[in-house]
């Protein structure tokens, strides 16, 4: 039932024309909340509506006693909430996770990975990164299914961009590219950027510049090739695309980072040190410790 939460549809087809990459500024061609979000339903809607449960469901003992099966309910929700927000977060900074409704985020365009460098590697290429096995609502494709044994756009930018520069420019280390995310995080370009918006994740408004940020990336990064000309389906795309669109990605990564780390400051509004504590103690899988840990590494590079 979540599915939809984890991207936003631009509705293009709202637009005479649709949407393109050399489409600036013309009209309907933005995020609009009312149109792309209606009910709440979107990432947006969702970012602001557990963001404000887990800050209501934090405080609630500051205020009332309540017994165990309650607090029961209020622990639980607490834990949905902040997995939700680490997780969506993440989603509305991939631009292709805030996109045209048209082609479903870039999921319908089937595109072939080549080499611009030696023909001879276009095959190896081709089948060196992995296929997507999910869609943007997390299903599983079936084997039948023409993206399972093929590159989408959308996988693209999910992993194969990340994959090529670990590949070739860290050593296939995943770890050193994290590091490198964590540099550009506490460097001062990013803070530069950052320092003056908004980033409570309780505010509709805050949460909204994120969107139309990735939408802005989406349409005039990932729909077009490197020479600007759109991506259509059956295209190639070269390593050139997959390496002159790592600078967004990786700006992106470091947005999200900084902004998910000030949103759970600001929802949670306790000390720095003890939330980490209790967040610990409310999330108990794994992957979400880890995440946590990622949050705690931002923030010290931010002090």
């Amino acid at each position: 039932w979540t599915g939809h939460l984890h991207y936003v549809d631009v509705h293009d087809d709202d637009v005479g024309g649709g949407c393109h990459p050399s489409d600036f500024d013309k009209d309907g061609c933005a995020f609009d909340y009312a149109r792309d979000c209606a009910k709440d339903e979107c990432a947006v809607g969702a970012i602001v509506n557990f963001t404000n449960i887990l800050s209501s469901y934090y405080h609630h003992h500051e205020n009332d006693s309540v017994d165990k099966e309650e607090d029961d309910i209020w622990v639980e929700m607490k834990a949905t909430s902040l997995k939700f927000i680490t997780h969506i977060v993440g989603d509305v900074h991939q631009p292709l996770h805030v996109s045209r409704s048209t082609d479903t985020g870039g999921n319908d365009i089937t595109v072939k990975l080549t080499s611009s460098n030696n023909e001879e590697e276009e095959e190896d290429l081709e089948t060196l990164y992995s296929y997507p096995t999910t869609d943007r609502n997390g299903n599983l494709y079936g084997h039948g299914h023409s993206h399972h044994h093929s590159h989408n756009l959308h996988s693209v930018w999910d992993t194969t961009i990340i994959q090529h520069a670990i590949s070739k420019f860290y050593q296939g280390s995943f770890e050193s590219f994290q590091q490198s995310i964590e540099k550009d995080v506490a460097s001062k370009t990013l803070q530069t950027f950052s320092s003056s918006e908004c980033m409570d994740g309780r505010n509709k408004d805050c949460v909204s510049t994120w969107a139309q940020e990735s939408w802005n990336y989406a349409l005039h990064s990932a729909y077009a090739h490197v020479d600007g000309t759109e991506i259509s389906t059956g295209d190639s795309l070269s390593d050139d695309y997959l390496e002159g669109r790592l600078e967004v990605v990786k700006k992106c990564l470091g947005m999200g980072g900084i902004r998910l780390a000030r949103v759970l400051e600001l929802a949670l509004g306790t000390a720095e040190g003890k939330e980490e504590e209790e967040l610990s103690i409310m999330v108990e899988d794994k992957e979400e410790e880890l995440s946590l840990k990622k949050i705690s590494a931002l923030r010290g590079a931010l002090s």
